[in-house]
């Protein structure tokens, strides 16, 4: 991007790793640089519902997936894309459903629709589609992590530990998820191994500065005051006579071995 401050496709690959990274304030802002470079960029509108939905900027997050119904050559026909400048929830469900019709194998569009449900708070039928985009690719990592966040919502916390733990398998690097995974043990009082995650995540990205706040949260649980102290250093190898700390130099390779498609499914 250096080179080229008008490359698209680099701008949107930052975006993406930022997203992965749990930094979505960041990935939001490569994502607009990117749709300036080529307002036709679908995959970054997309990606900047998403990362929007992240950073519950939901009304923007409505708007971009608009944006990417208007200018996707099968959809930008459907009844209501062109006509409604400025649709509300609903009526952007219902085109996508309407899309989702048209062409139900679509995994863009489920993530979509599995969104526009996740900010409705309808984490059942989030869920549905997830698992109908896992269906068509049971490789994207992205989509068993929000299919585990969706689950973790509507407080089915072994299924998301489940769906989680196969995003890893596919990304073993994948920070947003190690935190979700966190979070998700957290709420199952399993206080030692969340916070292993939320080690890791630091690890991994030392940006993610929220997580220290998790960590302290699991630690105080657990009442270990003696690990909140450490907790002033800011260095996640002071827990590593406790924890099992990763080595990003010597990451697992991804991993298919334990594809539970069908377990889901069923």
């Amino acid at each position: 991007m250096q080179q080229s401050e008008g490359n698209a496709e680099a701008w949107r690959l930052l975006g993406q790793l930022y997203q992965e990274n749990d930094q979505d304030d960041q990935a939001i802002l490569a994502f607009k640089k990117a749709h300036e470079a080529d307002p036709y960029d679908l995959d970054s509108l997309m990606l900047l519902g998403v990362s929007c939905t992240n950073e519950l900027v939901e009304r923007d997050a409505k708007n971009y997936l608009h944006d990417w119904l208007k200018l996707h050559p099968d959809f930008s026909a459907l009844p209501g894309v062109q006509e409604q400048e400025n649709p509300d929830f609903i009526q952007l469900k219902d085109i996508f459903d309407n899309a989702h019709m048209q062409k139900p194998n679509d995994t863009q569009v489920l993530m979509a629709l599995g969104i526009l449900n996740f900010i409705g708070r309808n984490y059942m039928e989030a869920s549905e589609c997830f698992i109908l985009g896992i269906k068509e690719n049971p490789t994207d990592h992205s989509m068993w992590n929000k299919f585990g966040a969706s689950m973790s919502n509507n407080m089915d916390l072994q299924q998301a530990i489940s769906a989680y733990e196969q995003a890893l398998d596919l990304r073993p690097n994948y920070v947003r998820t190690i935190i979700n995974l966190g979070l998700a043990k957290n709420r199952m009082n399993d206080h030692k191994d969340a916070a292993n995650c939320f080690l890791n995540a630091l690890i991994l990205n030392p940006n993610v500065s929220h997580v220290w706040t998790y960590l302290r949260q699991s630690f105080m649980k657990m009442e270990r005051f003696d690990l909140i102290e450490k907790l002033e250093m800011r260095d996640p190898q002071l827990f590593k006579d406790e924890y099992l700390l990763i080595d990003p130099k010597h990451m697992p390779a991804p991993s298919m071995d334990r594809l539970a498609t069908q377990d889901i499914l069923n």
